[in-house]
């Protein structure tokens, strides 16, 4: 029996492989949630505790192959290039600098 899932096709993985990957990081998120509690009353303890872990766990979702378009639930987005965006946030700024030390000047 297989089971009926758009995020499973969508990732190409099967149920078994999906739910050991989604436990594991749930327990490594667990386990550091943990750490992090006893790091608050002994500050010398799991110093490094949950930086390993964020590094870890972000090698493992940057290996994982994505789609351009993501979906939760019945909403879609897009990925933007952010750098495209913010190029042309400065040219806006830089035009309104321009104008503003045009009108200045007349």
């Amino acid at each position: 029996m297989k089971i009926q899932s758009d995020h499973l096709d969508e990732k190409n993985i099967s149920y078994l492989k999906h739910a050991s990957e989604a436990l594991g990081i749930s327990l490594g998120l667990f386990s550091t949630g943990f750490k992090m509690l006893v790091h608050a009353v002994a500050p010398d303890v799991f110093t490094t505790a949950a930086s390993d872990y964020a590094a870890e766990l972000q090698n493992k979702l940057n290996n994982t192959p994505k789609k351009q378009t993501n979906t939760y639930g019945t909403f879609n987005y897009e990925k933007v290039n952010e750098t495209e965006e913010c190029v042309e946030e400065k040219d806006i700024e830089s035009n309104k600098v321009e104008n503003k030390e045009e009108n200045i000047k007349d």
